[in-house]
């Protein structure tokens, strides 16, 4: 994360899994969707845009 502007904090990961309940299980359950219309539409998606506040996770997850 050393891209990140100097006013983000360093401790994001671990705040946002403090404040948001089964954070990991909601990211999970993401992917899995995702990847499930992905493969059932049989389509080969090589672009991800994410439009969220946070670190990029579920992003680089999806990727």
């Amino acid at each position: 994360m050393d891209n990140l502007a100097p006013e983000y904090p360093s401790n994001y990961a671990n705040r946002i899994r403090r404040i948001v309940p089964w954070y990991e299980e909601l990211i999970n359950t993401i992917v899995a969707a995702t990847t499930f219309i992905s493969e059932s539409r049989r389509c080969s998606c090589r672009t991800v845009l994410e439009a969220g506040l946070g670190d990029g996770y579920l992003a680089q997850r999806l990727l």
